[in-house]
């Protein structure tokens, strides 16, 4: 992400706002402010577009994982960051979408990362499959059972309390105890951006429109400048 950047001449932009604006020249550094952020929203949908010829993710589910550092009139810059942190897979193509509410329980989810695959079943080796589940907090997971514990994951007591409680659960139900869950990530953000072509793809394609974006920005904002100005 740190070397996807465009420069702006923003002394030459406010001079030509100023001279569109006339009388109303002051307000060019507002109309600058303004127009750059518009345009930071807009970097962030084609950002997303590029990613999604390789990965199946919706738009507006990979734009909001930019925090957005907008401009302000003395500080004409704004930045699009995004943390390195997995994105859980639920924000990738699923089915079904919503979890289930039957007392049967969940149906197996299909999960798609890449945009050449197809949705398939997540199943591990001793045959249980993931499924999506809503936690408390309004997120929403692709997860799956896991009844067995590494024992690399455990304390020396954790590991004795687990197996325990493996041990009476089995005793009570006939069953192994199902309560662990495990829930499935896919790839940050910046490592979908970081792919190989994505870079060259952004300079080739996206920066010429994010100009475009910024001058058509500008002149929508002066043109409403000048119109507020008639009606006072």
């Amino acid at each position: 992400m740190s070397n996807m950047f465009v420069r702006i001449d923003t002394e030459k932009a406010i001079a030509d706002i100023e001279a569109r604006l006339g009388m109303l020249y002051e307000k060019a550094p507002d109309v600058m402010r303004k127009s750059l952020n518009d345009t930071a929203k807009k970097t962030g949908r084609e950002l997303a577009k590029l990613a999604q010829e390789r990965y199946q993710i919706k738009t507006i589910k990979f734009a909001k994982e930019f925090k957005y550092t907008y401009a302000s009139k003395s500080r004409l810059e704004a930045v699009l960051t995004s943390s390195g942190e997995m994105l859980a897979a639920s924000k990738f193509k699923i089915s079904p979408t919503k979890p289930s509410t039957s007392k049967e329980g969940s149906p197996p989810v299909k999960l798609a990362v890449l945009a050449s695959e197809s949705p398939k079943t997540i199943t591990n080796s001793r045959g249980l499959t993931a499924f999506l589940a809503e936690y408390q907090s309004g997120h929403l997971a692709v997860v799956q059972r896991k009844p067995y514990g590494s024992r690399t994951e455990y304390t020396e007591r954790g590991w004795r309390e687990r197996e325990q409680r493996n041990h009476v659960f089995k005793e009570l139900t006939g069953k192994l105890d199902k309560t662990r869950i495990r829930e499935f990530y896919g790839p940050s953000v910046p490592v979908m951006l970081r792919e190989t072509g994505i870079a060259e793809q952004f300079i080739e394609t996206t920066e010429p429109k994010i100009h475009q974006y910024l001058a058509d920005a500008i002149t929508t904002h002066i043109n409403r400048e000048l119109y507020f100005a008639e009606k006072k």
